[in-house]
């Protein structure tokens, strides 16, 4: 039970700006990376020296419509979920009073750039990568290659914070401090929720065989039979029937396709 009391996770979400302002998506990636990337960024360093909380994960979604920032606190307890809201506010606040130092901005807007230029096949092939970033944009109506801009897009936005230094505290103040659009969601662990749900699921099936006639429940108990014999019949047949491919089988030279190109206008 002790332990109990410190596994409430406590997410704090808001709604920020469409994806189709990819200058501004930017722009809140880089202050995400700014509060929370490591635990001397502000806002993770003022929550896990409070003791509050155990764990800081946050997170961007841009591939939305409208683009969510989240940020979900492990190892918390129920009754601290107002102070934790109330010690957000106030750092976000403090941030935006004191700014953000210039290093910081430059140190995460590098590693963002570096990190997009990167041609790595980790998760899909580089070209699918692409695509696929194209193909979102052009779903809400945007031009696909605006999704492809690296440079461009971040040369932009150091021109912006050159003429307007306060930019990225404004977008703090305007999507996070004065945001409408806002949640907060407490999840509380329930060591008899096992135990409730099993309880649940008897009485309706209770309240199920209640209503069947015999030949019913006799037609239920012969399916369910049926079913048996016929998954350990799968699990004990001869595979050896099924076709098999060898090494022979695989051509030593590869067939040499013609490709021709077709134009057409969209």
């Amino acid at each position: 039970m002790r332990n109990r009391k410190t596994k409430t996770i406590v997410s704090f979400a808001w709604l920020t700006c469409p994806v189709t302002e990819q200058e501004t998506v930017l722009a809140l990636t880089i202050l995400e990376i700014v509060l929370t990337d490591t635990d001397a960024a502000p806002l993770k360093a003022a929550l896990l020296k409070s003791k509050l909380c155990k764990q800081v994960v946050s997170s961007i979604d841009d591939e939305m419509s409208e683009i969510p920032i989240v940020l979900t606190l492990k190892g918390c307890k129920e009754s601290d979920v107002d102070a934790l809201d109330k010690l957000i506010r106030k750092t976000l606040s403090d941030v935006v009073k004191k700014g953000i130092p210039a290093k910081l901005i430059d140190s995460a807007m590098h590693q963002l750039e570096f990190h997009r230029t990167e041609i790595t096949g980790d998760d899909a092939p580089y070209g699918l990568t692409l695509f696929m970033r194209s193909a979102l944009l052009q779903q809400h109506g945007v031009p696909p290659e605006r999704a492809l801009k690296i440079h461009s897009l971040f040369d932009g936005l150091r021109a912006r914070l050159k003429e307007h230094p306060d930019y990225l505290t404004s977008l703090i103040s305007t999507y996070f401090l004065d945001n409408t659009h806002a949640a907060r969601v407490v999840l509380i662990p329930d060591p008899l929720l096992g135990a409730k749900e099993e309880e649940l699921e008897h009485e309706a099936l209770e309240a199920i065989k209640s209503k069947l006639t015999a030949d019913q429940k006799k037609k239920i108990v012969s399916t369910a039979q049926q079913l048996l014999t016929f998954q350990e019949h799968q699990e004990t047949q001869d595979l050896s029937v099924l076709p098999k491919v060898s090494l022979s089988d695989v051509p030593q030279h590869a067939v040499n396709m013609a490709l021709r190109e077709k134009w057409r206008e969209i």
